[in-house]
């Protein structure tokens, strides 16, 4: 009767054990699963934001270029120095296209680096979700290879 009592307890300490280590992975992959969808969510928010500023700052670049050239050419028709239309636009031209080249770089730059700590980012956290499976999993089995070995020896001895 002892030896019945004694193994029905065994059985019922291994399955909670198992259940317990089966919650805390579920919880584990969640909790990774949430971090990964925070991170792209903040990854696409920043990236969104990153073009649309680099838009706009294309567009006022252009306008005033547009502007300018249009004061220059009516200053010009006025004082009918072709000479100077021609510098001014060109200097105005080539104003628009160093700005527009330096606006691309630094978004290009931008994206790059924002995508480099998204990798980082969700490698970090699998391998430490992994890390975290393995320790648990290792626990469970020294802890139910414990339980075995006592009930064995109470059941021998008893």
């Amino acid at each position: 009767m002892v030896v019945v009592v004694v193994v029905v307890v065994v059985v019922v300490v291994v399955v909670v054990v198992v259940e317990a280590v089966v919650v805390v992975v579920v919880v584990v992959v969640v909790v990774v699963v949430v971090v990964e969808v925070v991170v792209v969510v903040v990854v696409v928010v920043v990236v969104v934001v990153v073009v649309v500023v680099v838009v706009v700052v294309v567009v006022v670049v252009v306008v005033v270029a547009v502007v300018l050239v249009v004061v220059v050419v009516v200053v010009v028709v006025v004082v009918e120095e072709v000479v100077v239309v021609v510098v001014v636009v060109v200097v105005v031209v080539v104003v628009v296209v160093v700005v527009v080249v330096v606006v691309v770089v630094v978004v290009v730059v931008v994206v790059v680096v924002i995508v480099v700590v998204f990798v980082v980012v969700v490698v970090v956290v699998e391998v430490v979700v992994v890390v975290v499976v393995v320790v648990v999993v290792v626990v469970v089995v020294v802890v139910v290879v414990v339980v075995v070995v006592v009930v064995v020896e109470v059941v021998v001895v008893v």
